[in-house]
């Protein structure tokens, strides 16, 4: 999340028009770091040596899109 959780804690959204481009700020961020997460998983399955390795990747990168959803409702 990059420290967002941090920031709107501090600096709550006032406004329903403000939580929505934060949460989709955090989704957005989520996805793009999910997206390059699954494209490296089979490099990273290659320099571990184990071919298993990119399907767990794959299934963490999961946790990246889910993560947003609980983040602006605990922070609020």
């Amino acid at each position: 999340e990059g420290g967002l959780l941090e920031a709107v804690v501090q600096h709550p959204p006032q406004d329903e028009e403000r939580r929505r481009a934060v949460f989709s700020l955090l989704l957005l961020s989520g996805v793009a770091l999910a997206m390059l997460l699954v494209a490296t998983a089979p490099m990273v399955a290659a320099m571990v040596g184990d071919p298993l390795v990119a399907p767990l990747t794959w299934l963490m990168a999961t946790a990246l899109i889910l993560t947003p959803i609980g983040i602006l409702p605990q922070a609020l």
